[in-house]
């Protein structure tokens, strides 16, 4: 049988790898270039997690559109 511990305060946040595009530094109407347009699926999903793990309530949102052989992604809130 595995041991209880008491009182261990459970972490504010989890340890996490840093984010691989740069949604901290965007100020609405900046935007960054993905050059492999399969990666771009993954941007959304990106956006949530990255909300969900902010500690202010304030969200971020994106548009992105297809440009040459990636996408562009614009912060628009």
């Amino acid at each position: 049988m595995l041991p209880i511990d008491k009182n261990v305060p459970i972490p504010e946040i989890y340890p996490t790898k840093p984010y691989r595009y740069p949604f901290a530094k965007m100020e609405v109407g900046d935007s960054f270039f993905v050059e492999n347009v399969s990666k771009s699926f993954s941007i959304y999903s990106m956006v949530k997690l990255f909300n969900e793990r902010r500690k202010t309530t304030e969200q971020i949102k994106v548009k992105q559109r297809r440009e040459g052989n990636g996408v562009r992604v614009w912060r628009v809130e």
